[in-house]
């Protein structure tokens, strides 16, 4: 019996260590900002861009704004982009864990940045799809536009 008891307290040790070390791991993954594989944290000077388009644009609160993942460019040609001249934007914004997909193309202006946080914006503003059909101020208003004129006109 003291050895049964002995084995399950070893492997409860083990099983233990095992844990903690997958934990310590995934804490400094997520200290050192690094995100999984096709996914970016924050861009240099992203903080600045949010300020322009959410607050200053948008007129919302910075501890509103959702989180935001980089995609690459090759994103685009998986039918969900949409052609802006010759610049190919994709852009997925998920309401129910308030993350917008964003595939970077050079510049903050040059991507969906504007565009998806436009569908966040109109979410707060009441609607419920967060103008999932493009029909709203954000759209047809040309408020995603006015955004990335801002972002253009302060180089970003």
């Amino acid at each position: 019996m003291y050895s049964d008891s002995f084995a399950r307290s070893a492997w409860t040790r083990a099983i233990s260590a095992r844990m903690s070390a997958g934990f310590i791991l995934a804490a400094t993954i997520a200290l050192l900002g690094c995100a999984p594989e096709g996914i970016e944290s924050k861009r240099p000077g992203q903080v600045d861009a949010e300020r322009i388009v959410w607050v200053e644009t948008f007129h919302e609160r910075l501890s509103s704004l959702p989180s935001v993942e980089w995609r690459g460019i090759g994103e685009c040609g998986d039918g969900t982009g949409f052609a802006d001249g010759d610049t190919c934007r994709w852009d997925l914004m998920h309401l129910d864990t308030w993350t917008s997909e964003t595939a970077w193309n050079g510049s903050f202006s040059k991507s969906a940045f504007s565009h998806s946080l436009c569908h966040a914006h109109a979410y707060l503003q009441g609607d419920p799809t967060g103008d999932f059909n493009h029909a709203g101020e954000c759209f047809v208003g040309g408020l995603s536009n006015v955004a990335d004129e801002a972002l253009r006109a302060h180089g970003r």
